[in-house]
């Protein structure tokens, strides 16, 4: 993620489906294999999965150029209710942010989430260790607690 902000400017022509394309490239390495744009109940934006993994680890990620609090959640409603079979590890909804105040975008998608609980929101949301980032719990058609780890990204380019 920190290589895509270090050279935002190569990317400020790139919409979502580039963006993912080139964060693909960044996380694959070996034993980690990501395909943008695969297909789970629809084209969802990455697949991560382990390779030779027992149990299987398969996150799905959606990733959206943030324009805020509503699109946010249709991501998100997007990832637990269409591509997320509930057998998937922690779902990630990806943020990339074109505006300057990445920490006040973030920041207030995160107090509408508490306010609002989307996608059947168990609680509040909690801190994540990475910057700009936090975790939500929410109950998934299945039966079990999907956690989601959301992520931005800062693409601002003066």
């Amino acid at each position: 993620m920190s290589n895509l902000e270090r050279q935002s400017g190569n990317y400020k022509k790139l919409n979502e489906v580039g963006l993912s394309g080139v964060l693909a490239s960044a996380l694959s390495i070996p034993g980690l294999t990501v395909t943008p744009e695969a297909h789970s109940n629809g084209h969802v934006d990455l697949l991560i999965m382990a390779d030779h993994s027992f149990p299987e680890f398969i996150k799905l990620a959606e990733a959206k150029i943030h324009h805020g609090y509503k699109r946010h959640a249709e991501g998100l409603s997007q990832l637990i209710d269409r591509y997320s079979t509930g057998r998937e590890t922690r779902g990630l909804l990806i943020s990339f942010v074109r505006q300057m105040d990445i920490s006040g975008a973030i920041k207030e998608v995160r107090e509408k989430m508490d306010k609002y609980s989307p996608c059947s929101q168990q609680g509040k949301t909690s801190d994540h260790i990475f910057k700009w980032s936090f975790l939500s719990r929410h109950a998934h058609p299945c039966g079990e607690t999907l956690e989601v780890g959301h992520v931005g990204c800062n693409l601002f380019v003066k």
